[in-house]
C-alpha cells in the first residue's frame, strides 16, 4: 500500500495527487494493479472504475479480470439524452 494507507484512501490519494494533476507514472499504476489483483484474490468478479480520473491510471490491459469504465458505459446514455432535449 502506499504510505501504508488503506485501500480506499490510496485510491483516493493517487486520484487526488496524481491524476488531477497529469502525473501518471509508473508506480501508481502499480498500485492499482496491485490493489485489483487483492481484490480479485477475494472472489470479485470485476473492477468497477467509478472515479473518472482512475480510467486514466488503469486499463483492462493492466487486469486479468474484467474492467468496467463507468464513463464509457454512462457517456452513450448521456448522449442520447442530450439528443432528445
Amino acid at each position: 500500500m502506499l504510505l501504508g494507507f488503506t485501500r480506499k484512501k490510496t485510491i483516493h490519494k493517487i486520484v487526488c495527487v496524481s491524476l488531477f494533476k497529469r502525473i501518471l507514472n509508473g508506480a501508481y499504476k502499480l498500485v492499482y494493479v496491485q490493489i485489483t489483483e487483492k481484490l480479485i484474490d477475494n472472489d470479485r468478479e470485476g473492477i468497477i472504475l467509478e472515479c473518472t480520473e482512475i480510467p486514466l491510471g488503469i486499463k483492462q490491459s493492466n487486469v486479468f479480470s474484467p474492467v468496467f469504465n463507468t464513463i464509457t458505459i454512462q457517456a452513450p446514455n448521456a448522449f442520447e439524452t442530450a439528443l432528445k432535449l
